[in-house]
């Protein structure tokens, strides 16, 4: 799921506090698992570091504790039950 054109809604929006907000609508309930990146360059991509680790803040749903290695859809999944679920993804800065 973490793969560019694999996404089945992608939305920028500007962040201008440390929280942002987004909604989408018209999702068919169902299983999913959101990125979110913080496109500090915004150059529409995730800089990494010469091993691949985020050089951006980067956080997905169910913010699952990997290490040195990105987080699966099965970690980050969650079920979309009704219209109105709610999530809290933290961003991580390495």
């Amino acid at each position: 799921f973490l793969k560019e054109g694999r996404e089945i809604k992608k939305q920028c929006l500007p962040i201008e506090t440390s929280t942002a907000y987004f909604e989408w609508v018209g999702l068919p309930l169902g299983e999913y698992a959101v990125l979110i990146i913080h496109d500090e360059n915004n150059n529409d991509r995730v800089d990494t570091n010469f091993f691949g680790i985020p050089k951006e803040g980067v956080g997905t749903s169910n913010n699952p504790v990997t290490r040195f290695r990105p987080p699966s859809f099965n970690q980050s999944k969650f079920e979309l039950k009704d219209e109105e679920t709610k999530l809290v993804i933290h961003t991580t800065y390495r």
